[in-house]
């Protein structure tokens, strides 16, 4: 690939954050090209921002960030260089959806849901992505994306926990992008400890975190204040599964 890039004199690459890693991994060990290019679109996975950072600062190389799902293909992205997902509004019609499917206002968080304009023999209406997000604009179509619903673990009496929501609370404390892994541990009585594990930085302003945790949301704020919930800050390294991937929400609780 590197070899066609410096060859073809590509200067667009439509790619996966991590592939992107592996082929400036590879080049800076062995120099094959020296990456002329006006721009990176990534998607398929979570673009961090330190390495969009260290992308830009190195090589000179804007990413734009876009978003897509396998059913309807391409359904935004960045008009400019780190904003958020712009929606493609001319070609589909958005709604953002709580959880008891109301709409939900400017700045308010839901699941979207797309009805495709241009699918004719397999029309797509109402369909239920799974995404959840942060409107920004509701008049621009900008969307934050924070995650997918079902990426969550039920903490007592059907009260989810979701990843964004400890990102959420984390990146008010940590400028650079943090790495981090949550385990959910069982006490007796059937409590929970919720073993927030902090993977590349130092723990700072504990007392801090841990109160912004407990008011991830109304009903963990709940559960905390009536001791079913016991969030705990620790450092370490995160526990990756066979493929080397980082699940956020471990759920090693008894049964």
């Amino acid at each position: 690939v590197l070899n066609l890039i410096n060859r073809l004199e590509i200067n667009v690459l439509d790619i996966a954050p991590s592939r992107l890693q592996t082929l400036l991994n590879i080049n800076e060990e062995k120099h094959i090209t020296d990456f002329q290019m006006k721009s990176i679109m990534c998607s398929g996975e979570i673009l961090e921002d330190k390495f969009r950072n260290y992308v830009w600062e190195k090589y000179r190389i804007p990413i734009y960030n876009q978003d897509g799902s396998e059913e309807a293909d391409a359904l935004g992205g960045e008009i400019k260089h780190g904003e958020q997902i712009s929606l493609f509004t001319e070609n589909f019609v958005f709604e953002i959806l709580d959880k008891n499917r109301r709409y939900v206002d400017d700045s308010g968080t839901g699941c979207l849901v797309l009805s495709s304009l241009y699918h004719k023999g397999t029309p797509l209406i109402r369909y239920e992505l799974g995404d959840i997000c942060k409107i920004l604009s509701k008049s621009e179509g900008k969307i934050q994306i924070l995650g997918r619903e079902k990426e969550f673990s039920i903490i007592y009496d059907s009260v989810k926990l979701y990843p964004y929501q400890i990102n959420d609370v984390l990146k008010k404390f940590y400028i650079d992008d943090i790495i981090w892994q949550c385990r959910l541990i069982t006490l007796e009585n059937n409590k929970t400890i919720a073993e927030v594990k902090i993977c590349n930085k130092p723990i700072i302003e504990k007392e801090n975190i841990l109160m912004e945790l407990e008011k991830a949301s109304i009903d963990i704020k709940t559960l905390c204040k009536n001791g079913v919930l016991i969030f705990k800050l620790i450092t370490g390294t995160p526990i990756l599964t066979g493929r080397g991937k980082r699940q956020y929400i471990l759920d090693q609780r008894s049964r």
